[in-house]
């Protein structure tokens, strides 16, 4: 059983974030919602409870929290919750319980996962990933594509399959009108695309193997190709259903993915940094 103690976290979810997972998300634009109202805050002690005093910064920290969640919570339900969470917390060093080696080792990981929080998001409130910058790395990436992109995206289908005489045996069915799908689902290895009858849907000839991309440029749309071709990953029945001029996608289609790989890459510079520094035994 789940210890029940955890349904009085309050209503406090640190984010706990690996690599500024969380932070990306905070750091990217939200869609517009009315902004939570202020919550009061406590001018007090929250309560003293067994002459341990609770104080307001507590119950400040998880009414912002909630605040910015846009799920306000009043303060005496907050403080209701704090001070059961403060009995708990006493019966449990009351019974030693803090100095088991599963819970020091679970207090101490939670510490320093609180602490990397921080310094994540101290490090990306001072330098913050900017709409210019994200709008400047767009158009370096388009124009590097535009530069060197294939010009075609291509709708294709295929039977991947390992021994040629197979291919061979199968593009024969195909010229006698049997189904393309049915060949597909019955004996290709590619278990993605079989399942849909061997369509591997729009792809760009970037995305492809050398071999397969330069079939597909040799091909008009429906045609058949009338000979497999070989990769590394076997033999391959490739039909071309149709051909669209390659399109980079529009800032506004990426950009909230752009900004959070740009922070990512931030934050990985920070730990690579810290780690350079460091003396690891």
């Amino acid at each position: 059983m789940k210890n029940p103690a955890l349904i009085l976290a309050l209503f406090i979810a640190p984010s706990l974030a690996t690599y500024g997972g969380a932070h990306a998300a905070d750091a990217a634009p939200k869609a517009s919602t009315p902004a939570a109202a202020p919550a009061a805050q406590p001018t007090g002690p929250v309560a003293t409870v067994n002459g341990i005093v609770i104080p307001a910064s507590h119950a400040a920290f998880v009414m912002n929290e909630q605040a910015q969640r846009g799920k306000p919570v009043a303060y005496e339900s907050v403080r209701s919750k704090l001070i059961t969470l403060e009995l708990l917390a006493q019966e449990a060093r009351k019974r030693q319980l803090d100095t088991l080696p599963a819970v020091r080792a679970r207090i101490e990981i939670l510490q320093r996962n609180l602490l990397a929080d921080a310094l994540l998001d101290a490090e990306l409130t001072q330098n913050p990933v900017s709409d210019a910058a994200v709008r400047a790395t767009y158009d370096t990436l388009k124009a590097q594509k535009d530069k060197n992109a294939a010009k075609n995206e291509y709708r294709a289908a295929h039977i991947l399959v390992s021994e040629e005489s197979l291919a061979k045996s199968i593009l024969a069915d195909l010229k006698k009108k049997k189904s393309f799908a049915d060949l597909a689902k019955k004996h290709s290895k590619d278990p993605g695309s079989a399942k849909r009858g061997g369509d591997l849907d729009w792809m760009s000839g970037d995305d492809l193997v050398p071999e397969f991309a330069q079939a597909l440029a040799s091909m008009k749309a429906g045609q058949l190709l009338d000979t497999p071709v070989k990769t590394q990953f076997g033999w391959h029945i490739i039909r071309l259903d149709a051909t669209r001029p390659s399109k980079f996608p529009e800032f506004a289609e990426v950009k909230d993915n752009l900004r959070e790989q740009m922070i990512q890459h931030q934050v990985k510079q920070l730990v690579d940094q810290i780690q350079a520094r460091a003396k690891v035994e």
